[in-house]
């Protein structure tokens, strides 16, 4: 692989993590809505069954998309942008890609990776 195509896959990696965050700030504050509900509900029939259904109905909802934003599944992402040492595999981007684009070398096992 070349610089530029390292250095355009880093890009790429970074807007990918930046979508990530704003998504998962996104599922925080739609973790609010359900908490809206119950205090209106509150003010006309009570805390009661449909209330309490509701809400923690919609605060595993809202979990699991978080927990699947946050989950390894990425690793999968970091692969198809081919950024992976070829000698030992380990991934190159994210707190890698600084030493990976000054050396032109994998940081952990020190092969060439970068022409």
């Amino acid at each position: 692989m070349n610089l530029d195509t390292f250095k355009a896959n880093v890009d790429k990696h970074w807007r990918l993590e930046v979508l990530r965050g704003a998504l998962f700030m996104m599922l925080m504050g739609a973790a609010a809505l359900p908490t809206v509900f119950v205090v209106r509900r509150l003010d006309h029939a009570g805390f009661d069954a449909p209330a309490i259904g509701v809400v923690s109905v919609s605060y595993m909802i809202i979990a699991a998309f978080m927990f699947y934003n946050m989950s390894p599944i990425r690793q999968k992402q970091l692969r198809q942008l081919h950024a992976e040492c070829p000698t030992c595999d380990r991934l190159l981007l994210g707190k890698h890609s600084g030493s990976v684009i000054a050396t032109g070398r994998c940081p952990v096992c020190g092969s060439q990776v970068l022409q």
